[in-house]
Protein backbone atom coordinates (compact mmCIF):
# COMPACT_ATOMS: atom_id res chain seq x y z
CA UNK A 1 0.00 0.00 0.00
CA UNK A 2 2.98 2.21 0.85
CA UNK A 3 4.52 1.71 -2.38
CA UNK A 4 1.15 2.71 -4.41
CA UNK A 5 0.95 6.08 -2.46
CA UNK A 6 4.05 6.77 -3.33
CA UNK A 7 4.01 5.91 -6.96
CA UNK A 8 1.02 8.36 -6.91
CA UNK A 9 2.30 11.10 -5.67
CA UNK A 10 5.42 10.48 -7.71
CA UNK A 11 3.12 10.48 -11.02
CA UNK A 12 1.10 14.12 -9.29
CA UNK A 13 4.57 15.89 -9.09
CA UNK A 14 5.61 14.47 -12.58
CA UNK A 15 2.30 15.96 -14.13
CA UNK A 16 3.16 19.32 -12.35
CA UNK A 17 6.71 18.89 -13.85
CA UNK A 18 8.29 18.45 -10.75
CA UNK A 19 10.68 15.69 -9.06
CA UNK A 20 10.01 13.93 -5.87
CA UNK A 21 10.91 15.30 -2.61
CA UNK A 22 14.35 14.54 -1.38
CA UNK A 23 16.10 15.39 -4.58
CA UNK A 24 18.26 18.59 -4.87
CA UNK A 25 16.61 22.25 -5.30
CA UNK A 26 18.81 22.20 -8.80
CA UNK A 27 17.12 19.10 -9.77
CA UNK A 28 13.67 20.59 -8.98
CA UNK A 29 14.40 23.75 -10.54
CA UNK A 30 16.08 21.90 -14.26
CA UNK A 31 12.73 19.95 -14.36
CA UNK A 32 10.37 22.53 -14.38
CA UNK A 33 8.44 22.22 -17.48
CA UNK A 34 7.27 25.34 -19.16
CA UNK A 35 3.84 26.38 -20.26
CA UNK A 36 2.92 24.86 -23.86
CA UNK A 37 1.91 27.84 -25.68
CA UNK A 38 -1.35 26.73 -25.43
CA UNK A 39 -1.59 26.65 -21.67
CA UNK A 40 0.26 30.33 -21.72
CA UNK A 41 -2.86 31.49 -23.71
CA UNK A 42 -5.50 30.50 -21.61
CA UNK A 43 -3.34 31.22 -18.43
CA UNK A 44 -3.42 34.83 -19.46
CA UNK A 45 -6.67 35.21 -20.60
CA UNK A 46 -8.13 33.86 -17.09
CA UNK A 47 -5.63 36.48 -15.80
CA UNK A 48 -6.72 39.27 -17.60
CA UNK A 49 -10.37 38.54 -17.64
CA UNK A 50 -10.67 37.51 -13.85
CA UNK A 51 -13.24 40.29 -12.04
CA UNK A 52 -10.05 40.39 -9.78
CA UNK A 53 -8.18 42.26 -12.25
CA UNK A 54 -11.59 43.51 -14.05
CA UNK A 55 -11.88 45.64 -11.15
CA UNK A 56 -8.64 46.91 -11.06
CA UNK A 57 -8.19 48.04 -14.69
CA UNK A 58 -11.87 50.04 -14.39
CA UNK A 59 -12.46 49.54 -17.78
CA UNK A 60 -8.74 49.95 -19.22
CA UNK A 61 -7.45 47.26 -21.55
CA UNK A 62 -5.04 44.77 -19.61
CA UNK A 63 -2.02 42.60 -21.96
CA UNK A 64 -0.38 39.82 -20.80
CA UNK A 65 3.43 40.26 -21.35
CA UNK A 66 4.53 36.52 -20.59
CA UNK A 67 2.79 33.75 -18.56
CA UNK A 68 5.76 31.51 -16.90
CA UNK A 69 5.53 28.61 -14.12
CA UNK A 70 6.94 29.06 -10.76
CA UNK A 71 7.71 26.56 -7.89
CA UNK A 72 6.53 27.33 -4.74
CA UNK A 73 6.22 25.22 -1.37
CA UNK A 74 2.70 24.44 -0.24
CA UNK A 75 2.27 22.93 3.63
CA UNK A 76 5.93 21.97 2.74
CA UNK A 77 5.67 20.40 -0.35
CA UNK A 78 6.84 21.37 -3.83
CA UNK A 79 3.71 23.03 -5.94
CA UNK A 80 3.73 25.05 -9.51
CA UNK A 81 1.77 28.37 -9.89
CA UNK A 82 1.46 30.54 -12.96
CA UNK A 83 2.77 34.05 -12.68
CA UNK A 84 2.01 36.51 -14.99
CA UNK A 85 3.11 40.06 -16.03
CA UNK A 86 0.24 42.31 -17.29
CA UNK A 87 0.61 45.86 -18.38
CA UNK A 88 -2.47 48.15 -17.87
CA UNK A 89 -2.67 50.16 -21.17
CA UNK A 90 -4.21 53.04 -19.71
CA UNK A 91 -1.74 53.86 -17.56
CA UNK A 92 1.54 51.89 -18.61
CA UNK A 93 1.65 50.24 -15.03
CA UNK A 94 2.87 46.83 -14.85
CA UNK A 95 1.18 43.69 -12.34
CA UNK A 96 2.48 40.23 -11.41
CA UNK A 97 -0.20 37.87 -11.14
CA UNK A 98 -0.04 34.63 -9.67
CA UNK A 99 -2.81 31.71 -10.88
CA UNK A 100 -3.33 28.45 -9.52
CA UNK A 101 -2.46 26.31 -13.15
CA UNK A 102 -5.27 23.77 -12.29
CA UNK A 103 -8.18 26.30 -11.28
CA UNK A 104 -6.82 29.33 -13.15
CA UNK A 105 -8.22 31.24 -9.97
CA UNK A 106 -6.09 34.11 -9.54
CA UNK A 107 -4.23 34.51 -6.12
CA UNK A 108 -2.43 37.49 -5.83
CA UNK A 109 -1.83 40.59 -7.51
CA UNK A 110 1.60 42.79 -7.03
CA UNK A 111 2.06 46.19 -8.67
CA UNK A 112 5.25 46.37 -10.55
CA UNK A 113 7.88 48.82 -10.19
CA UNK A 114 8.79 50.42 -13.46
CA UNK A 115 7.82 49.29 -17.15
CA UNK A 116 8.44 45.52 -18.50
CA UNK A 117 9.81 45.38 -21.60
CA UNK A 118 8.36 44.79 -24.28
CA UNK A 119 6.80 41.15 -25.92
CA UNK A 120 7.38 39.71 -29.08
CA UNK A 121 3.13 40.13 -29.51
CA UNK A 122 3.85 44.12 -28.78
CA UNK A 123 6.66 44.66 -30.93
CA UNK A 124 5.57 42.61 -34.25
CA UNK A 125 2.06 44.79 -33.83
CA UNK A 126 3.84 48.15 -33.44
CA UNK A 127 5.68 47.56 -36.13
CA UNK A 128 2.61 46.26 -38.63
CA UNK A 129 1.08 49.92 -37.54
CA UNK A 130 4.20 51.66 -38.21
CA UNK A 131 4.90 49.84 -41.66
CA UNK A 132 1.02 50.60 -42.75
CA UNK A 133 0.85 54.51 -41.50
CA UNK A 134 0.64 57.20 -44.00
CA UNK A 135 3.38 59.08 -42.49
CA UNK A 136 5.51 56.19 -42.75
CA UNK A 137 4.43 55.44 -46.53
CA UNK A 138 7.35 57.40 -48.23
CA UNK A 139 9.66 55.06 -46.02
CA UNK A 140 8.49 51.65 -46.56
CA UNK A 141 8.15 51.77 -50.30
CA UNK A 142 12.07 51.97 -50.19
CA UNK A 143 12.30 48.90 -48.52
CA UNK A 144 13.49 50.45 -45.08
CA UNK A 145 13.76 48.04 -42.05
CA UNK A 146 11.95 48.89 -39.11
CA UNK A 147 14.10 47.94 -36.04
CA UNK A 148 13.87 48.03 -32.08
CA UNK A 149 10.77 47.94 -29.96
CA UNK A 150 11.79 49.62 -26.49
CA UNK A 151 9.06 50.86 -24.03
CA UNK A 152 9.40 54.96 -23.39
CA UNK A 153 7.62 57.65 -22.05
CA UNK A 154 4.64 59.02 -23.95
CA UNK A 155 5.88 62.08 -26.49
CA UNK A 156 5.17 65.47 -25.52
CA UNK A 157 1.54 65.95 -24.98
CA UNK A 158 0.41 62.32 -25.31
CA UNK A 159 -1.68 60.78 -22.50
CA UNK A 160 -0.12 57.79 -20.15
CA UNK A 161 -0.14 54.23 -21.73
CA UNK A 162 2.40 51.95 -23.61
CA UNK A 163 4.53 53.60 -26.09
CA UNK A 164 7.42 51.65 -28.57
CA UNK A 165 10.30 53.37 -30.27
CA UNK A 166 12.00 52.26 -32.99
CA UNK A 167 14.32 53.30 -35.78
CA UNK A 168 14.21 52.99 -39.55
CA UNK A 169 16.70 52.24 -41.61
CA UNK A 170 17.72 50.96 -45.16
CA UNK A 171 17.09 48.09 -46.33
CA UNK A 172 21.22 47.32 -45.38
CA UNK A 173 20.64 48.95 -42.13
CA UNK A 174 23.35 51.16 -43.02
CA UNK A 175 21.60 54.64 -42.80
CA UNK A 176 19.01 56.03 -40.48
CA UNK A 177 15.84 57.06 -41.86
CA UNK A 178 13.51 58.22 -38.86
CA UNK A 179 12.84 57.47 -35.40
CA UNK A 180 8.87 56.43 -34.73
CA UNK A 181 6.70 56.10 -31.55
CA UNK A 182 3.89 53.69 -31.88
CA UNK A 183 1.02 54.11 -28.89
CA UNK A 184 0.42 50.77 -28.43
CA UNK A 185 -3.02 52.05 -26.99
CA UNK A 186 -4.46 53.94 -29.85
CA UNK A 187 -3.15 51.44 -32.16
CA UNK A 188 -1.55 54.77 -34.11
CA UNK A 189 1.82 56.38 -34.84
CA UNK A 190 2.43 58.85 -32.04
CA UNK A 191 5.52 60.40 -33.03
CA UNK A 192 7.99 60.43 -36.07
CA UNK A 193 10.88 62.05 -37.03
CA UNK A 194 13.04 61.85 -40.17
CA UNK A 195 16.51 62.02 -40.66
CA UNK A 196 17.98 65.14 -41.49
CA UNK A 197 18.90 65.44 -45.11
CA UNK A 198 22.86 66.62 -46.03
CA UNK A 199 21.78 68.96 -48.30
CA UNK A 200 19.85 70.85 -45.05
CA UNK A 201 15.89 69.16 -46.36
CA UNK A 202 13.66 67.15 -44.00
Amino acid sequence: MAGRHALCGALALAALGLTPLGTTGAQERASLRPFSAEEQRALAEQAVGSDKLRALARGQRLRALRVFPEQVEKDGEPAVVAVAILVNYGTGEALRVRLDPGTRQVDDVVPLKGRPQSSSEEREEARDLLAKAKEAAPLMTAGARIEGGFVVDPPGGEPQGRYLEFHVVTADGRTFLAEAIVDLAGGRVAALRRAERKDGGA
